[in-house]
């Protein structure tokens, strides 16, 4: 009676792997979305953008303790150092000048978690110190150096360079706030 229970065991364990080895090859796999790398892995889908106006490039909007301008965005297909020779790293970037005024009555510092742009799919990218401290020039590379601290009063001429995805369309930034802890911004259309 035992050898029966026995054979009859091995019996169901090798029709389990049998079924379970056809339903493997047989059976559609649900097709994963390709892992990303490089940026794609660090750029977030987010809603956050999803129902709020843009102004226009131009305009001022003030978040929190900054008064902010967008006086150009460009579209480029590598970024150059501005020492000498000149190095070039390609890719796709949003070259993005502004300026920056510090329209509170305490000093404030900008941060690279201060300006965040996204696509018109909500992908978030943000700017990243080894895109901004070799090619933009000390006295503009205001998020990512000393000249970060605004006085009261105090207004500065900026630039950022942030990598976006090949395919990245329909840009806006979000300018915000210093405060980490207050999620005030304003969206600029930077007709991209």
């Amino acid at each position: 009676m035992r050898t029966t229970f026995s054979a009859l065991g091995v019996v169901a364990l090798f029709l389990a792997v049998m079924v379970g080895g056809y339903a493997t090859f047989v059976s559609k796999p649900a097709i994963a979305p390709e892992e990303p790398v490089g940026l794609e892995a660090t750029a977030e889908v987010t809603n956050q953008q999803a129902g709020q106006a843009a102004i226009a490039i131009g305009e001022t909007v003030t978040a929190g303790d900054v008064s902010w301008t967008v006086t150009d965005a460009i579209l480029e297909t590598e970024l150059c150092s501005f020492t000498f020779p000149p190095e070039c790293e390609p890719g796709r970037y949003v070259s993005l000048e502004f300026t920056a005024e510090n329209v509170a009555d305490r000093p404030v510092t900008l941060t690279e978690e201060t300006i965040t742009l996204f696509d018109a799919s909500g992908i978030e990218y943000q700017p990243e110190p080894d895109r901004n401290n070799v090619f933009v020039r000390p006295e503009l590379n205001i998020l990512f150096t000393e000249h970060s601290l605004l006085q009261p009063g105090v207004r500065k001429e900026g630039k950022v360079n942030v990598e976006v995805l090949s395919n990245a369309s329909g840009i806006t930034a979000l300018l915000g706030d210093t405060d980490p802890t207050v999620s005030e911004g304003e969206y600029v259309d930077l007709e991209l």
